[in-house]
């Protein structure tokens, strides 16, 4: 059985703290490729956040929340 490393990282946003995941682990964790994920997130499938202090980088996160909302839809 193979170990998968993830980074589920609480991040401080402006609205609170919330759990996310990189798109890459997102990915993973549904079974598709990240172009899928971010065409989910161009959709409004999944909802992002982009942590403070980032700046105008391309870091942008993926909540645990609307993961576990869309695997449940899925169900």
């Amino acid at each position: 059985m193979a170990t998968v490393k993830t980074s589920r990282t609480k991040v401080r946003t402006a609205d609170s703290d919330q759990l996310t995941r990189t798109i890459t682990d997102t990915a993973t964790r549904l079974g598709v490729s990240h172009k899928t994920v971010r065409r989910m997130i161009d959709e409004g499938r999944l909802k992002t956040v982009r942590p403070l202090g980032a700046g105008r980088g391309r870091l942008v996160l993926v909540t645990e929340d609307s993961i576990r909302a869309l695997l449940a839809t899925a169900a």
